[in-house]
Order: structure tokens, then sequence, then C-alpha cells
């Protein structure tokens, strides 16, 4: 179990450590102050020995707590000094802190119904939690929330914190009079908090409101920011006139690429290429989930922005088969252990089907792919690139400047790289893997090494002994990946690829690989794509977690427009999905396609032209039109009607057909079904029941069954849903029952739950006479 500094000191942003255990870029100490994500509050990013940590995650039995790193450089029993952003840390903290505060005065000033709802999320930019709300958002009662919580932090109220007596692993906060569970970290005093502001966020479903906090001072640079692209280290590509900020994010990368004159690094003027090429790659090593995806959607994206731009572009896409195999997937035969550490183009391919390891996945990853991507991607494979000598010549050239290379990455690392380092790993020519040669010297260009145990985390790659020579320029081997990316830019003339944003830090293998490209090779740093991962409930997406979500699984539920189209929105907003949550991405995505076709208007003409270039750039071979059925009332209505054509005729009825995309209704019908059927939480299931049970009947007042009586005579008339939501007011004066007991009334005795769809169009869509017939049985 690893010791959580965090909650012994919350401020403790410094300490020293030993390595328990590794496995690929997963490392776990046995004490840390970096937060694992939970409970709503985003893990901690920062430093382990100069390499960056790119996430802080939990195990799956919670004991452990797994520090992913970009390039681990230690092994389990190393002792490393570990270092967190703290800047990021305490601004999560406040947040963290104020969104239980914020919390208390929402159901003080709404209601005690007023309650959030689990999978929030609090980073250092924002707290975005979702509350149940059973009626429209006032907001001017939102402000009055705000004001109390600014009130109630300028009274400087001491935090308090503790572990449960008998279950240390349960915690508690209290401030004032506000007491809760909480297992996050928080500041010791409002007083560090600041003032806060409090907005209405995006849709978030029936039913339900999503208010976002921000610190004051964020809030401020927020909207300064929030439409320019990312640029820290690439802040000197200059951007246009003010109008630039209405451009979508992909045209202004497409503009930064083209109008760039100078080297980043240097001053070397850029001469303009005859040719644009965009890069995209994945490694085959790990697990095809729909994250895999965005690397190339996005690159497609600024593939595309080029070309609209009107430039000449093109799009590749490189497979990194050179990685070893770490460990033994499930489905793989456990005597695939005798192949860790070989790189997975040299081992035979599990199923049978394809040459190689490599091959097979590669044919897998393009049977998803093209489903998801308007162009047909150029392939490349680097273990072919070396075999074939194109890599020669940037071997060469990586080779003879060996000093400057290790001259750049020494200035981002505690440690400097040990005498003897080499940027070129050798394949072992025994055994054939490539993580277990030690290198032990060089001699007329030549390296020579020992095959030794390479220990992961669960493997361990064992070493032949053997004792050999390597010859670069034969390419039986690769460059380490801080100098083969920059060599990559350079032989496919690459002049933008995007990265995760763990890569935006300047001691990252990006920017390390930029400034040997510039320095070293003499060739301009690609403009970076950088973007946010996508989170699964608010929790980093990870095979050990068992949260993957896999394209196969999306496109039972999902169209690859959809993925497009949240891939496609702002590069570094965190955001995270849930299935729970696909009905409001439907209906974002809806509300752009009726703006892209003038049905809607945006809140002005810049917010107008994003969303229209946003929803362009989320189609596949043509736009789709508006689709008048929205995903959640697809998803009540494959719940009460036995066959599509039923469903047909209903809408027809209600208005909600047009023949034009009849294919495309029945494709949501189908795609709502699979949701409800795998996917939806217990509240969205309907059954309509035949009659009303003596156990609902039981939890019914005189008042209640009078209403339904009431109502069961008034569906006997023809009324649309209008006309049949003035019948429910009429009935609620005349009974005088309240509202809330009418409707908790209606859906009991329909579907056997206290809340359900909008019950007007519920009812129609269910069928007047089929409801009646229910509700006269109570």
């Amino acid at each position: 179990m690893t010791a959580k500094l965090f909650y012994q000191n919350p401020y403790q942003a410094e300490f020293e450590a030993k390595v328990v255990e590794i496995s690929g870029s997963n490392v776990v100490l046995d004490q840390t102050c970096f937060f694992p994500q939970g409970g709503g509050q985003v893990g901690d990013t920062g430093e382990l020995n100069g390499v960056r940590v790119i996430d802080t995650i939990k195990s799956e039995d919670k004991k452990k707590i797994i520090h992913v790193l970009e390039k681990p450089a230690f092994k389990a029993g190393d002792k490393v000094k570990g270092k967190i952003d703290w800047e990021r840390r305490y601004k999560t903290m406040k947040l963290h802190s104020v969104s239980h505060i914020v919390m208390y005065f929402m159901k003080e000033v709404f209601g005690d119904w007023c309650t959030a709802l689990p999978a929030a999320l609090v980073d250092d930019k924002k707290d975005r939690s979702t509350y149940n709300f059973k009626e429209p958002l006032n907001m001017e009662k939102l402000k009055l929330v705000e004001k109390k919580t600014n009130d109630f932090i300028a009274k400087n109220v001491d935090v308090k914190t503790w572990a449960d007596a008998k279950n240390p692993d349960y915690r508690y906060w209290k401030c004032g009079d506000i007491e809760l569970p909480c297992g996050g970290t928080s500041v010791k005093n409002t007083k560090e908090i600041g003032r806060i502001i409090i907005e209405k966020g995006k849709k978030a479903g029936t039913g339900k409101e999503k208010i976002e906090t921000m610190l004051a001072d964020n809030a401020k640079v927020e909207v300064v920011q929030k439409t320019e692209p990312v640029k820290k280290e690439s802040a000197k590509i200059k951007k246009d006139a003010e109008g630039e900020k209405s451009l979508f994010w992909a045209d202004q990368i497409a503009q930064q690429i083209i109008t760039r004159k100078k080297f980043h690094f240097t001053d070397d003027a850029i001469n303009p290429p005859k040719e644009y090429v965009v890069k995209t790659s994945a490694s085959l090593s790990g697990v095809l989930h729909i994250g895999r995806l965005s690397d190339t959607i996005r690159g497609e994206s600024v593939y595309r922005a080029l070309k609209d731009a009107g430039v000449k572009a093109r799009i590749i896409w490189v497979a990194e088969d050179m990685d070893p195999l770490r460990k033994v997937p499930e489905g793989v035969p456990k005597n695939y252990v005798d192949y860790i550490g070989t790189p997975v183009t040299d081992i035979p391919d599990p199923h049978g089907c394809h040459k190689s390891y490599a091959d097979h996945h590669v044919a897998e990853y393009f049977e998803v792919i093209d489903q998801f991507v308007n162009e047909k991607l150029e392939k490349f494979s680097m273990r072919a690139e070396y075999k074939k000598g194109n890599f020669k010549p940037y071997i060469k050239q990586i080779l003879e400047h060996a000093k400057e290379v290790i001259e750049i990455q020494n200035k981002f690392r505690e440690k400097p790289l040990a005498d003897g380092w080499s940027p070129w790993t050798p394949i072992c020519e025994n055994c054939g893997k490539i993580i277990t040669p030690k290198i032990t010297g060089f001699k007329d260009g030549k390296i020579y090494y020992k095959c030794q145990d390479y220990a992961f985390e669960k493997y361990t790659a064992k070493g032949c002994g053997y004792e050999g020579v390597n010859d670069p320029m034969k390419g039986n081997g690769k460059l380490m990946w801080k100098s083969e990316w920059a060599t990559q830019w350079v032989r496919w003339n690459v002049c933008s690829e995007g990265a995760g944003k763990e890569y935006e830090s300047k001691n990252s293998a990006f920017w390390i690989n930029a400034e040997i490209a510039e320095k070293v090779m003499k060739y301009p740093m690609p403009v970076p794509i950088f973007y946010e991962h996508l989170m699964i409930d608010g929790v980093k997406m990870s095979a050990s977690l068992g949260n993957v979500i896999y394209p196969r699984d999306w496109l039972l539920a999902g169209t690859p427009q959809l993925l497009r189209f949240l891939y496609n929105k702002k590069l570094m907003k965190t955001r995270s999905f849930s299935w729970k949550e696909l009905p409001v991405l439907y209906d974002d995505y809806d509300e752009h396609a009726q703006i892209y076709f003038g049905l809607k208007k945006a809140g002005n003409e810049k917010e107008e032209a994003h969303a229209k270039r946003l929803y362009e750039m989320s189609q596949l071979k043509g736009i789709q039109k508006p689709i008048p059925v929205r995903f959640s009332y697809a998803a009540e209505l494959v719940q009460v009607f036995r066959t599509d054509a039923d469903i047909i005729e209903s809408l027809k009825s209600t208005g909600h057909y047009n023949k034009e995309v009849h294919n495309e209704i029945v494709q949501r019908l189908n795609l709502a079904r699979n949701w409800i059927e795998k996917y939806a939480p217990e509240e969205v299931k309907i059954k309509v029941a035949e009659k009303v049970s003596p156990e609902i009947k039981a939890k019914l007042s005189p008042a209640q069954i009078s209403a339904l009586k009431m109502l069961a005579s008034v569906l006997e008339k023809k009324l649309n849903e209008t006309e049949l939501s003035e019948e429910f007011k009429r009935i609620i004066a005349e009974t005088k029952v309240s509202p809330q007991d009418f409707y908790k009334a209606c859906y009991l005795a329909i579907i056997g739950k206290e809340r359900g769809p909008k019950l007007a169009g519920f009812i129609i869509a269910v069928g007047k006479e089929r409801v009646a017939k229910v509700l006269k049985s109570v």
C-alpha cells in the first residue's frame, strides 16, 4: 500500500520515495505527495527525477497509487525525488474546498431536492458539478448562491479534515456548519480561496443543470484565453488580427503553420514547403480504445484546415511498431511471456491471421479508424523504415551530434545521462529483443552490448547473455524516442503533429525533440496540436481500471460523427465522458446541426461561425441534415413501442418525422435501443404498466387517486401535447393536489417510478388510450 503524504500535509510539494513497482509507464512508490484522481478531483501531475508525471490514478484494488510517466528512467528499488505541480494542485485544492460550500448553498437557496450528482470534476480551472433540478434554473437564485458563497468565504472559516476511526480510507471534511464525507485535498482556511464566480454550464439533460465554479482570477484569464490557441512554449508563433479569435482551433493551427517565418529555438528562416504534412501515429503495444482514435481525428482536422486554406497538404500515419512487448495482454497465450522485450513486429500473430503481432494490430486499427475519418491514411512502419535504410542519414546525423543531443536532454534532468549513454538502442542479434541489450562500449562506429535481464512491473524480459556488436547503419535497432521523434519530422517533412497535454511541459519529449530538430538537424519544429485526454466518468481510461470503451462499443450507441464532434471541441478542455450522459452529447450535436442549417441562432456571429465549423469538421462524406428526434426521446420511444414502424407512425402524429432523414431516424432508434439495453442508468429505463398495482395504490393519497381518474377521462379527448399540459394544470387546481404530487402519482401509476420523461409528450407517444386504460385501474 502506498503511504499518502498528501493527507498528512496537503501543502507538501516535494518528497523522496522508493520505487516499489514499475510496469511500462506506470510507477508505484512506497509513499507519495501525488494525489490520485478520485472523488471528483483530478490526479496530480509533476516530476519524478525530472521525468514528467502526466497523471496519477488508483490501482483497481485502491491500495496502490499509480504515477503515469512519459518514459520512466528508473527501476524497482531506486530512490526518487518527486515534485508535484504545486500551482495546479493549489488551485485545485481551492476549487475542491469551495465545491462543498457551493453545494451547501445550492440546497439552501433552491431546496433540499437540489442535490449534486456523482461524476463531478474539479481541476485547477473549474469545479463542474451537475445538480438535480425539478424546475427551470433561476439565474437570480444562482447569483444568490454565488453571493452567499463569497460572503461565507470572506469570514475566513477554518477547514478541518480527518479519517474515520474505524475505516481510515473513509474521510470527512468540515467548514463551519458544513460537514460531509470527502477524500480530496483542501485548504486550511477559506481566506486562501478568494472570490469565486458561478456560471450555468452547458445542457446536462432533463431534470439536471450543470453548474460551474471558478476562482475569480481564473475566470478573468479564461475570458481572455478561451478562444485562443494553446501556446505556452509556442508563444513565438504570432497570432494574426483580433478576428482570428473566432476561428475554429484547427483553422488557427493551420494559419500558424502557413504564416510562421522563423524557427522557434533559433532565428533561422523557414522556407515554405511545397506540401504541408500532418503526422499522426499510434503505438501497437497498448489497448485499442476510443482514446487512441483522438490523435488521428484531430490530425485530420488540421489537414483539412490546411487544404481549406488553399495549400497542398498530406496526412500520414506511422506505426510505432519498434516498441517492445511489455506484458502479455488478455486473450494472448501465456507462453508469449517469452517474447517480453521483443519488438512487436518480430512477434508471431497469436491469432494466426497475420504475419506478425504488429500486422494484426495495424489491420485491426485501420478496420476501425476508417469508419471515423474521411481520408485514406498513408501508412508507414518504423520497423520497415529502419530495415529499408530510410533513416540511415538521420541516424548518422544524430550519432555524430550525440554530444549536443545529450546536452539538450541534460538541461531538463536532475541526474545527467550516464557516461557511455547512446541515442541508439540495438536489437540482440541472438534472441531478437530490444529492451535487454546493455551497451558496453563503442568502437569504429559500432556499438558493443551484452544481453541482460530487464525487469518490468509484472514480467521480466529475459536476457540471453549474448555479447555482440551492432552497426546502427544496418538498421537493426532504433533511436531513443528523445531523438527518434525529431528524425521522423525530418524524414516526412512534418509541419504539425498531435500530442497529449503532458507534452506541453518544456521538459517533455516534444520540446526536447523540437530543440534537437532545429539545432541539430536544422529543421523547423512542427506546430503542436496539444490536447486533453478523454476521461471516463471522471477517471482516466485504463484497461487495468476496467473503464475502457472500445470503438465497437461506441458504435453500438454512438455514431462516428458524434465521436468526431466530441474530439473536435476545444482541445485543452478537460472532458469526461459517461454513458449516462450520452443523450446530452447528442443534444449538443443536434443543436450544432440546427445552427449549421439556420434553424437556430447562436449567441453572436463569431459563435455561430465557430459552431458551424465544428459541425462541418465532425461530418463524414457529406453534411448530415438535422434529425428531428432527440436521442433521449428516441430512448423513450423504443421502450414503449414494439416496432420501428409503430414509432415512425407516432413520430408522424407528433410532428417529429422528416422523410429526408428517414434512415438516420431509424439508425438513431437502433442506437437508442442499444443504449437502453447496455449503458443507460436505471432511472431512464421504462416499462409501461398494464394496470396500477396494489403496492402503487397504497402509496397514493385520495387526492392523487382523484387526479388520476380525472386524467383518465381527459385522455379520451382529442388533445395535442400543449393542450394536454393545460389539462394537467386544470386537474391540479380542481383536486388541490400539489404539482409535485400530481406528477409523482402519474409516473408511479404508469411506469412504477416517481420520476420519468416529460409527461405530456410521453403520454402522447405511448398512446392516450393505453395510458387511460392504466389509470382507470386505480
